[in-house]
């Protein structure tokens, strides 16, 4: 099994919608879509993020040997997004160190 993760961070609404007794929650802002539209980009990646997550990072989840070895991050474009600047992992050790 082969999956896609995307990540953005932004506000998000939620709201309840459909008749009673068979409704269901539904989120609304640029996070959720962002967030989807990543996680369906296929490459060598296995996570995505925007450059406002990125920069909102801790050195420690950034790069290996507790922040201060190799970035584990590529900065990419996001070529359907005004080339906007993404950064995608592998997850070998991002997220373990």
């Amino acid at each position: 099994m082969k999956h896609t993760i995307g990540i953005d961070t932004s506000d998000l609404y939620i709201a309840r919608t459909g008749v009673r007794g068979a409704n269901d929650l539904v989120w609304a802002g640029r996070s959720a879509n962002y967030a989807a539209k990543l996680s369906a980009l296929c490459g060598s990646y296995s996570t995505y993020i925007t450059a406002e997550v990125y920069n909102n990072m801790n050195d420690q989840v950034k790069f290996s040997e507790n922040g201060k070895g190799t970035n584990m991050w590529t900065a990419l474009k996001w070529n359907t997004f005004d080339n906007r600047t993404i950064y995608g992992s592998t997850g070998s050790g991002a997220f373990l160190d």
